[in-house]
């Protein structure tokens, strides 16, 4: 049983995605398929599984960002109590999870800000 068999409601591709161990992934696919989705979980995952790690999630526009992906991860990802034992910069647009792990959400639309920051994931 794969380790990502944990997660409930995920698409076999999803599955896949999660437990590939190629150093570069993608996930494509049209409007639906789950990308922004799975791509929460595997951010999640990474933060959990290396404490202190720095991550980000983006899109094209932070506005797009907020009102999408951020929902997605905030309804249906993270879990209730550790978002509740989570630290939130509404400021910085970021988390901090109880392992110091850091999640950022920015938009590309200002990709100079991502230009010399220190990511894990």
């Amino acid at each position: 049983m794969s380790k990502s068999k944990q997660y409930v409601n995920l698409w076999t591709k999803q599955i896949e995605f999660l437990d590939a161990t190629e150093s570069i992934k993608g996930f494509v696919g049209g409007q639906g398929a789950g990308k922004s989705y799975i791509g929460c979980h595997k951010g999640l995952f990474l933060s959990l599984k290396y404490p202190g790690n720095v991550g980000l999630i983006c899109r094209k526009a932070f506005s797009h960002l907020r009102f999408s992906t951020m929902e997605t991860f905030y309804r249906d990802v993270i879990p209730f109590e550790m978002h509740r034992a989570s630290k939130e910069d509404k400021t910085e647009h970021s988390l901090i999870l109880p392992n110091g792990s850091k999640i950022y959400f920015m938009g590309l639309d200002d990709y100079m800000k991502i230009g010399s920051m220190e990511l894990g994931w």
